[in-house]
């Protein structure tokens, strides 16, 4: 089986694309049921509908460490099921390195498109931030430029390609949707996959531009020519211990970090004497180094000493959509952002409801930016509890108009998102808001979400955050429920304590329940 995915920001048109895919695929005698369109239901916006192709919604069809095994599972049965062609809609926000790092270790050969939106490429450019380059710079068959005028590729567009476009690969500036035969035959090419490892036809592409990329053969990636270190840190360190071993790195401009330790956000960037603190609850144990070309994390063995785990840098596409942009009109996008999730009514779309729309989850990195956090990322969550109000409201009443498998997802991800949300911001949203919150009962919705579940996501980064998140929210607000309500909650919280696979996850989630009045109950 071959894999063609489809990389580019919300609106560049890759659904068009992807059905234009099939209809080529069509006209190169490929039957409807030897090719499959998987579409990630995060985006969920558009409709597809075509002759040329099976089309499979796919749960969070994102190239995420998070969702793997679940896409996995997926890629398998279209195996089983004879398919040799899948086109995979890419979300967004999900950068061009995690899609190639998934792909390859997929076991499939497959080839990267990348897109390109002429006419929003100066609001993507903004709205993106460091993400954008990627959808270039990873690409591995050929890149698509749409909405173009008369088939000419704006100078700006142009100049941004040519920046990040490390393969060298061929621009096809396009009007409307359309996958030009030389394009066709590049995405049709096999690359050869042994195991886990895949032919670097691109060894030592784009090194010197600057931006992120990663470098397949360098197990760290690069961000703005820095060398990027995810670490989990152990239980125990403090925001003192770190400040004691990295400071005079920092201050030598070695090294800039960022992440959360102890209910603190913290950012340091290059020659700081001082570090920029914020109270958050659930900061987590984490930390983001960025490295000076020649610096290496080995030239700090005190830090090392508090690290429990090095992650891969591709877990990290969010904090790239976090990088400040020198742009006025990245406030104005954000507060334009606002005003649309206020008034969103739910989307639904192929028996599924759309509970995080991509411009949802933009608005909410774009509002964590450093200039804007403190101000904007409150107002941000605000509208965005709105809209899950009114999906959860939605999903109440037309409980019946989901498919299964896709409410009970849709259950998990609205309780644990209001829940949470309203804890965090709750005394800043209006009484009626919370009132709102609590009248749909995130709880409950969690607990009927989970009831399917036999455990907690693959990845241990993510499946930790899963288990605190349910328990968090399996607590919020209980003295509303009844006593056999309360029972329910009990034994889903009982369910989510089984879970954990190892004595680490196990303390970490009985601590958790320390802290909520059912958990201390039990």
């Amino acid at each position: 089986m071959h894999i063609i995915a489809l990389i580019g920001a919300f609106g560049v048109g890759k659904s068009a694309t992807a059905v234009a895919l099939a209809v080529s695929l069509q006209r190169r005698d490929y039957t409807p049921k030897q090719v499959v369109i998987a579409v990630n239901e995060t985006g969920g916006m558009t409709e597809i509908r075509t002759n040329a192709a099976q089309v499979v919604v796919l749960p969070n069809g994102c190239f995420t460490c998070q969702d793997e095994a679940e896409l996995q599972r997926a890629l398998a049965q279209f195996v089983e099921d004879g398919v040799e062609i899948v086109i995979m809609e890419g979300f967004g926000i999900v950068g061009g390195h995690e899609t190639e790092v998934f792909l390859a270790k997929s076991g499939h050969s497959f080839r990267i498109i990348g897109l390109v939106d002429a006419q929003r490429h100066t609001d993507n450019r903004i709205r993106y931030s460091a993400v954008l380059p990627t959808h270039v710079a990873h690409a591995t068959a050929g890149i698509i430029v749409t909405k173009c005028e008369g088939d000419i590729v704006p100078d700006a567009v142009m100049e941004f390609i040519a920046k990040y476009n490390g393969r060298q690969l061929a621009v096809y500036p396009t009007i409307e949707p359309r996958v030009p035969e030389a394009l066709l035959t590049a995405a049709l090419q096999e690359r050869v996959v042994h195991g886990h490892q895949y032919d670097h036809d691109h060894h030592h592409h784009h090194h010197d531009h600057g931006h992120h990329h990663h470098h397949h053969d360098e197990p760290d990636g690069m961000v703005h020519g820095f060398q990027t270190v995810p670490v989990t840190l152990r239980d125990g360190v403090t925001l003192a211990d770190l400040q004691e071993v990295l400071q005079a790195a920092v201050a030598r401009s070695d090294v800039r970090v960022k992440g959360g330790v102890e209910d603190v956000s913290f950012n340091a960037t290059f020659g700081d004497q001082e570090w920029r603190t914020e109270k958050v609850a659930g900061a987590g144990q984490f930390l983001i180094c960025y490295l000076r070309p020649g610096f290496s994390i080995a030239n700090l063995p005190r830090l090392l000493a508090l690290v429990q785990e090095v992650l891969p840098a591709t877990d990290f596409s969010h904090a790239l959509l976090r990088e400040h942009v020198d742009s006025e009109r990245e406030r104005e996008m954000i507060w334009e952002g606002i005003e649309q999730i206020s008034q969103q009514a739910p989307v639904v779309n192929e028996r599924r409801l759309v509970t995080h729309p991509e411009e949802l989850q933009i608005i909410k990195e774009m509002a964590r930016r450093p200039d804007h956090k403190a101000e904007l990322f409150p107002q941000v969550m605000q509208a965005c509890v709105e809209y899950w109000v009114r999906c959860a409201q939605w999903l109440y009443v037309h409980h019946d108009k989901v498919e299964p498998v896709a409410r009970a997802t849709h259950e998990r991800e609205l309780g644990v998102s209001l829940a949470w949300w309203t804890n965090e911001f709750g005394e800043q949203f209006p009484v009626n808001l919370v009132e709102a919150v609590q009248r749909v009962r995130p709880a409950l919705l969690v607990e009927q979400g989970i009831r399917e579940l036999s455990g907690l996501r693959e990845n241990d980064f993510w499946r930790y955050w899963q288990g605190i998140e349910f328990l968090r929210a399996l607590n919020y607000d209980l003295f509303r429920h009844s006593p056999t309500e309360r029972s329910m909650l009990e034994q889903a919280v009982c369910n989510v304590l089984g879970w954990a696979r190892n004595e680490k996850e196990q303390q970490a989630f009985h601590d958790e329940c320390r802290h909520g009045v059912l958990m201390s109950q039990m």
